[in-house]
C-alpha cells in the first residue's frame, strides 16, 4: 500500500513475495539475460522493470530482501498455492482502498504498529 509502490505499479496495492538476496534469478525470454531499467526510490531501495514492456519485476529492499510481484509467477494449478498467499498488509495507513480480508494490517513496516482503524478517511489523501 505504500505510495511509491502504487505510483510505480499503477495499482492500488502490490502483492509481492519476499526473498533473501541471491535466492532469485531474473531471466529474460529464452533464458537470456533480462534487460531491466532501474529506479532508485530511496538510498536503500531500488526497483527494476522490464526494459521492453515496463512491467515491475523486482525491488531490492536494502540488504535484507528482494520483492517480486506475485503476478509474475506462473502456477501449475492455475491458482496461488496456500503457502504463497498474502500474510499481512504493509503501509496500510497510506492505502487508497480498504481491504476487508482479515489479515493483519501494519500502519507502516512489518513488525511495526498495527493499524487500528483510526486513520483518516480513505480517498482524502
Amino acid at each position: 500500500h505504500c505510495s511509491v509502490c502504487r505510483r510505480l505499479s499503477g495499482a492500488p496495492c502490490v502483492t509481492s513475495a519476499l526473498f533473501e538476496p541471491g535466492c532469485v534469478e531474473i531471466a529474460g525470454s529464452d533464458a537470456d539475460e533480462a534487460q531491466l531499467l532501474e529506479t532508485r526510490t530511496s538510498p536503500a531501495v531500488s526497483r527494476q522493470r522490464c526494459a521492453t514492456c515496463y512491467t515491475p519485476v523486482i525491488g531490492t529492499l536494502g540488504s535484507r530482501y528482494v520483492a517480486v510481484p506475485l503476478s509474475l509467477f506462473k502456477w501449475d494449478a492455475g491458482s496461488l498455492p496456500l503457502e504463497w498467499r498474502p500474510q499481512h498488509h504493509l503501509h496500510y495507513s497510506s492505502r487508497i482502498l480498504d481491504i476487508d480480508d482479515g489479515l493483519p494490517k501494519f500502519e507502516g513496516r512489518h513488525k511495526g504498529p498495527l493499524w487500528k482503524g483510526e486513520s483518516p478517511e480513505v480517498g482524502k489523501r
